[in-house]
């Protein structure tokens, strides 16, 4: 990089009355309006709004930069400014306002939690090249930026097109619309061929009962299952909790299903556990194999989350998940149809894996591109 002469983001900015438009409170946005609301979130667009008492629409372009945050955006059409901490910056006459923009994301500003950091960020210092390299600049970066957004848009299509992949596959077994099942197969209700368990939660305020040995599996720990095995739990409880507040262990091989909303988290259980109040479990009978109860209860995942009610969070009761009706092969052909599936769904998974680190990878472009752009200058 050429010996440019190096300024402070302070130094860049003219003096505007931008910051002045009164700025529209969070609770004020709406899904819809006339105005786009910007904010110092990390969307480009905050909101709506209908109001236009704020409107910015004058001196523009400009950059955005959240006091909280630390994002920034490069705007150029109207809008209006939201909340607190959304900082309204236009570079002085000079300075490409797209490369100002590009050289303030080339910085590398620590975050400071939820402290203001307007203040450290106009201390930072930028290369100024002449007018005429600020914008060959720019016009090289913007054909690296386009070329970077078109591959992580189709890096994540193709995300997309593989996690359908593992919803097609249990259409094939479980999917019959017109309701005529294959010979030797019946319609069976959860409760004929599962035991269905519910949980509960130990009372926090006595010690004694938390911090033990017993796993304790709620609907945040099958959130968290990157596949469909349960190995731990984030929380443990005592053997007094368990015997004082009539908790059942269950068995490896054990479906668990997140019951309360979210409805539909699920994993198998390889280790023996209890719940809490949010998760049913499924302990299989001689009658179906775990694994394809498991993916036949992921199969019905939307008709459990349009079965459950409640006034103050949906919960899809056990009653209704006892009488719930499944497809039901013989066991031999239960143990085919799980061999298959399992081999579907771990090459579903390396592939999704390999794409999600494709994906990865295009996110990293910008900033690298920022990196060569501008050097060790920042």
């Amino acid at each position: 990089m050429p010996k440019w002469a190096m300024t402070t983001i302070g130094n860049c900015l003219e003096r505007n009355s931008l910051n002045k438009f009164p700025k529209l409170l969070r609770r004020d946005y709406k899904m819809s309006g006339n105005y786009p609301v910007i904010d110092q979130g990390q969307s480009l667009i905050g909101g709506w709004t209908d109001d236009d008492s704020g409107l910015i629409s004058k001196n523009l372009p400009v950059i955005i930069f959240g006091d909280h945050t630390r994002a920034l955006k490069y705007i150029d059409f109207p809008f209006v400014r939201g909340a607190d901490g959304t900082q309204v910056l236009k570079p002085k006459v000079g300075i490409e306002p797209l490369y100002f923009y590009y050289a303030c994301r080339a910085i590398n500003l620590s975050s400071r939690g939820y402290s203001r950091h307007f203040k450290i960020f106009k201390e930072k210092k930028i290369p100024l090249p002449p007018l005429s390299e600020q914008k060959r600049i720019v016009a090289g970066l913007n054909k690296k930026m386009a070329a970077a957004e078109k591959a992580r848009a189709a890096t994540l299509e193709r995300v997309e097109a593989i996690q359908a992949l593992s919803a097609a596959f249990l259409r094939e077994i479980f999917s019959f619309d017109d309701g005529k099942l294959p010979q030797d197969w019946r319609w069976a209700q959860l409760g004929d061929v599962c035991k269905i368990v519910g949980g509960t939660t130990p009372s926090t305020l006595v010690p004694d009962y938390w911090d033990g040995d017993i796993n304790w599996v709620t609907p945040s720990d099958l959130g968290k299952l990157e596949g469909s095995e349960i190995q731990t739990s984030s929380r443990k409880i005592t053997r007094k909790a368990l015997e004082e507040t009539k908790l059942q262990i269950l068995p490896v091989g054990t479906v668990v299903l997140s019951s309360r909303a979210p409805i539909g988290h699920l994993g198998i259980a390889r280790i023996p556990f209890c719940t809490n109040q949010g998760c049913k479990s499924f302990i299989p009978s001689p009658k179906i194999e775990t694994d394809y109860l498991y993916y036949g209860l992921k199969f019905y995942v939307p008709d459990f989350e349009r079965l459950g009610s409640g006034a103050t969070f949906k919960e899809i009761s056990k009653t209704k998940l006892n009488k719930f009706e499944i497809p039901l092969p013989p066991l031999s052909e239960q143990k085919r149809i799980v061999v298959d599936l399992n081999k579907k769904m771990t090459a579903v998974e390396k592939a999704r894996d390999a794409a999600e680190a494709e994906s990865e990878a295009t996110h990293a472009l910008p900033a690298a591109f920022l990196r060569e752009a501008f050097g060790g200058a920042l």
